[in-house]
C-alpha cells in the first residue's frame, strides 16, 4: 500500500517516537473518559432532580401541584373580581354619604358671649345636604335646618350659614 508523499515525514517521525505517540493518545483518551464521567454525573443529578419534580413531594407530582396552584389562582381571580365589584358599589354608595362639613361659631345675641351659637353645613359629593343653625340665647335655644341642593339653598341664608356652606363646598372641591 502506497502512502501519500506528504505523510512520509510524519510516518518516519511516528515510528521513531512510537512511545510518545501512544502516551499522548492514551492521555487524550484518559482526558475524554474523565470528561465523560463528569457529564454522566451531571446528567444523573439532573435526572434525579427531574424525577423528584415529576414524582412530587407530599404524594403529588408536578402536574398535580400545577393543577392545584392554577385552581388557587383561579379562585383568587374570582375573589378579586368580587372585591372589585364590591368596591365599585361602595364607591357609588359613598358618593351620597354626608361627609363634608363647614362650621361657623358666633355670638347670635349681644347679651350672650362665648360664641355658643353655630351654623353647621353638612353635604355629600354632589353638594347636597343641609345646614343646621343653632341660636343660643339667655332665654333659650332654637335650631333651624335648611336644605342644600348642588351647593345652594332655596331658603335665604344668614352670613354665618353662607360661610359654613362655603367651607363645606371647598372641602368637596379639595378632595375630588
Amino acid at each position: 500500500m502506497a502512502q501519500a508523499a506528504w505523510l512520509e515525514p510524519w510516518g518516519d517521525w511516528a515510528q521513531a517516537n512510537l512511545g510518545l505517540v501512544i502516551a499522548v493518545l492514551g492521555g487524550g483518551l484518559v482526558l475524554l473518559l474523565l470528561l465523560l464521567l463528569g457529564q454522566s454525573s451531571a446528567l444523573g443529578a439532573m435526572r434525579r432532580h427531574y424525577l423528584s419534580l415529576a414524582d412530587g413531594r407530599d404524594g403529588r407530582n408536578l402536574h398535580e401541584l400545577l393543577d392545584h396552584h392554577l385552581a388557587r389562582i383561579g379562585a383568587a381571580e374570582g375573589q378579586l373580581a368580587e372585591l372589585s365589584r364590591r368596591l365599585e358599589a361602595l364607591a357609588a354608595h359613598e358618593a351620597g354619604a354626608l361627609k363634608y362639613t363647614g362650621l361657623v361659631r358666633y355670638d347670635a345675641f349681644d347679651n350672650v358671649g362665648g360664641m355658643v351659637s353655630f351654623a353647621l353645613a353638612v353635604i355629600d359629593d354632589h353638594r347636597d345636604g343641609f345646614i343646621l343653625n343653632n341660636l343660643f340665647g339667655r332665654d333659650g335655644s332654637s335650631t333651624y335646618a335648611k336644605p342644600v341642593h348642588a351647593g345652594r339653598s332655596d331658603i335665604a341664608l344668614s352670613d354665618e350659614e353662607q360661610e359654613a356652606l362655603k367651607q363645606a363646598v371647598e372641602a368637596v372641591g379639595s378632595r375630588q
